[in-house]
Parts: structure tokens; C-alpha cells; sequence
């Protein structure tokens, strides 16, 4: 007899037996990265990740945050798109989260998907509004250190500082993967680190970025590539 008997209590109830549509409602709340996150937990929430939000949501950013038809992985409201990279060549991908969670997702499926939704989605990203990026991830981003400088290259109150690598959203091919993405940014950006850090793995943040060029066409959305320092 459980000890949930002897007491004349019932046993606790497990979430997986809630309503299926009580969980769909629990999960629509989340952004994107959230609940990519969440769909590991449990194999419901897996389930039902990949069969009812991940065609609808990959592609379609919260209100107001960026554009459509690009797809959310590289755009985290609560979580960084991390690249473990040796000789400009990519070791590990991972998702760091504002919870302190690292996700690995160097193997996961999800990066063999086309970064645009469709061809015609490419076509008519150039002519870009500007980006109205979410509270949160500014104020991740604001308490973040200079990601540009190399501490040992600190010398006299100067200090050496790494510039980001820039990949127009209107120069991505439409079949490009986001793995492809990834690793286009992530070797070009190679040509940017001193050499004396190529011998070692160093990490590489990859996030929206947007140019203003000028009064008559203002804003060019793209994503660029940080360098976060060594492997930790």
C-alpha cells in the first residue's frame, strides 16, 4: 500500500495525464526557443511540438519582432545560438538559455531546416522593416561583456576588439539549412580572430543584426557572428 493510502491522501497526479488540449494551451504561451526547450522534457510535449506548433511557429516571430519567413532559431527571445568552433569550423552547436540551461543541438534535426520558409520569402526580404527587437534579450544582451575584446591583448587601457561578421539576410541562398547558415558565419568570421587563438575552440554567437544605409532604403536585416571567447 502506498504511503498516499495509509495517510488517506491520493497519490499525486503526473502531468502526462492531463487533457492533450490542456497541454497544447500550456505550451502556446511560449515563444519559439521556449518551447523547443520544453518539447524535450517530455515526449507528449515532443509530440506535440512537432505536430502542431513547429510548422506554425518556426517561421512567424512574436509581434513586432522580427520578419516573417526567416526562420526563429537565431532570433531567441530567452535564449543565444552558441557555436563551439575550432579553425573556423564548427565542433558544437548549442542553445544557451536565460535560465542557465545549455541545450545541445549539434545532432538535432532541426538544423537541417531551410533557414527561409519558401523561395518567394527570400524574394521579398530585402525591402526590410526595422527590427523592434523584445526587452528581454536587451537586457541579456546589456549585461553580456564586450564580446569584441581579447583580455590578454589589454595592455594600457587599450584594448584589442574582434569586429562581427555580417551576413545579409538578402545574400543567404533560399536552399541554405540553418546548419549552412551557421557555418558560412562561423568560418568567415574565422578570418577576424587573431592567430593566436586558432590553435584553441572558442565560442561564437550568432543573432540578428540590422544596418542603416541610408535615408532611401534605411534598414538591411542580417545575422552576424560574435566572438564570445574560449571554450569555457
Amino acid at each position: 500500500m502506498s504511503s498516499g493510502s495509509r495517510s488517506g491522501e491520493p497519490p499525486p497526479a503526473s502531468l502526462v495525464f492531463l487533457p492533450i488540449e490542456l497541454h497544447e494551451h500550456i505550451l502556446s504561451f511560449l515563444t519559439f526557443d521556449t518551447l523547443f526547450l520544453a518539447s524535450k522534457a517530455l515526449p507528449l510535449w515532443h509530440t506535440i511540438f512537432t505536430t502542431r506548433f513547429l510548422t506554425s511557429i518556426q517561421y512567424t516571430p512574436p509581434l513586432g519582432y522580427n520578419i516573417q519567413g526567416a526562420h526563429q532559431i537565431f532570433y531567441g527571445i530567452n535564449s543565444d545560438f552558441i557555436c563551439l568552433a575550432q579553425d573556423g569550423i564548427i565542433q558544437k552547436i548549442y542553445l544557451y538559455y536565460d535560465s542557465g540551461t545549455r541545450l545541445d543541438i549539434t545532432e538535432d534535426p532541426i538544423l537541417n531546416t531551410p533557414f527561409f520558409r519558401s523561395i518567394e520569402d527570400r524574394d521579398v526580404i530585402y525591402p526590410c522593416i526595422p527590427v523592434t527587437f523584445h526587452p528581454t534579450r536587451l537586457r541579456r544582451t546589456r549585461k553580456k561583456p564586450d564580446p569584441y575584446v581579447i583580455p590578454s591583448d589589454v595592455k594600457g587601457g587599450r584594448s584589442r576588439k574582434i569586429a562581427p561578421t555580417i551576413y545579409h539576410l538578402d545574400e543567404i541562398p533560399p536552399e541554405y539549412t540553418l546548419a549552412k547558415v551557421a557555418a558560412v558565419l562561423v568560418r568567415s568570421h574565422h578570418n577576424e580572430i587573431p592567430r593566436h587563438i586558432f590553435q584553441g575552440k572558442y565560442q561564437v554567437e550568432i543573432g540578428p543584426r540590422v544596418l542603416n544605409i541610408g535615408r532611401l532604403r534605411p534598414y538591411r536585416q542580417g545575422l552576424e557572428a560574435l566572438f564570445r571567447g574560449l571554450e569555457m
